[in-house]
């Protein structure tokens, strides 16, 4: 057990598992993993994950090729909450190529054929063509990973899309503008009004089109019915990558410390309905808001968040 052995394994089944006896009783097992054998649309950034039965480190034995042969450098991090291990890649994957993710147990040896998407490669135009396109944000089709529980109620709520607008951008560096969007009946897209958020310079390089960037507070816009309320944002920070045409966002990343109040008082009709409901019903615990110590506050992430070009829309500065 951990040792890799023979490479030549027998009896490979077509669903990627190897098995060269049985071995009942084992306890340390792989239950499933992140990704799924046969994903072709892997973002580059995000580290494989492999599930466990166990959190025996000693029991499993795991590594990461190109479909060439070539092993990827990785460290295994285990998780020991979530029953499983993280294989994080000394250096980024290269987008746009096939690996084989292996892992050991106690029973048999699991392959995982997956591949990375396009995203992170090289801009085609470089960065200069960027300067004026605006980026639509889907909130409501990204992955809510906190507040735990409550990740259907912050979807629902937040459906309406962010905008990004490219200031600058060259070789070196990019300048982001944000804000709240407007979307009316058929579904067209406009700035609202209300005050932009003014990204300070992010580091950028074309031939590899990431950013990071962040803001100390912002406020997000709600619209329900005919009715808005502001979400003001602690310590906020957005992530993405631009396609190699510039026209869409992937593998895109969204977190800060959300103030409940004027939202809750707003649609759940007391200003304390969401820590209510968050203590209630999956007990979490709102935090001090930075403004004013009051018990308010959440933890936003978002991942997997995607966005599109919205052609002929350059978004204007609106200050407070």
């Amino acid at each position: 057990m951990g040792c890799r052995g023979d490479p030549d394994l027998p009896d490979l089944l077509d669903t990627g598992w190897f098995t060269a006896e049985d071995a009942p009783g084992c306890p340390h097992t792989v239950v499933e993993s992140a990704p799924e054998d046969g994903v072709v649309s892997w973002f580059y950034l995000d580290v494989p994950r492999v599930f466990t039965s166990t959190t025996d480190i000693g029991g499993y034995e795991a590594w990461l090729s190109t479909a060439e042969g070539h092993e990827v450098p990785t460290t295994m991090a285990w998780s020991v909450v979530d029953s499983a291990f993280d294989l994080v890649p000394e250096e980024p994957l290269p987008p746009g190529t096939d690996f084989e993710l292996v892992v050991q147990d106690c029973e048999r040896t699991t392959t995982v054929r997956f591949s990375t998407s396009e995203l992170g490669l090289p801009l085609y135009d470089g960065a200069l063509g960027l300067a004026g396109r605006t980026y639509r944000l889907d909130l409501g089709g990204a992955r809510w990973v906190q507040p735990q529980g409550l990740s259907a109620i912050i979807a629902a709520f937040l459906s309406e899309p962010i905008l990004l607008g490219v200031v600058y951008a060259d070789e070196q560096r990019i300048d982001l503008l944000g804000a709240p969007s407007s979307v009316d009946g058929i579904g067209r897209v406009s700035q609202a009004d209300a005050p932009t958020w003014d990204f300070p310079l992010a580091d950028f390089d074309p031939a590899r089109p990431t950013f990071s960037i962040n803001a100390d507070s912002i406020e997000m816009l709600i619209v329900q019915n005919g009715s808005d309320a502001a979400i003001p944002v602690s310590g906020f920070t957005l992530s993405g990558t631009l396609s190699s045409d510039g026209e869409r966002l992937g593998g895109g990343t969204l977190s800060g410390t959300a103030d409940t109040r004027e939202f809750a008082e707003a649609f759940l009709r007391s200003e304390d309905a969401i820590c209510e409901l968050a203590r209630d019903s999956f007990q979490l615990s709102c935090e001090p808001c930075p403004s004013d110590g009051a018990v308010f506050c959440l933890n936003l992430v978002a991942t997997a968040m995607t966005g599109t070009r919205q052609t002929g829309l350059t978004l204007v500065t609106r200050d407070p």
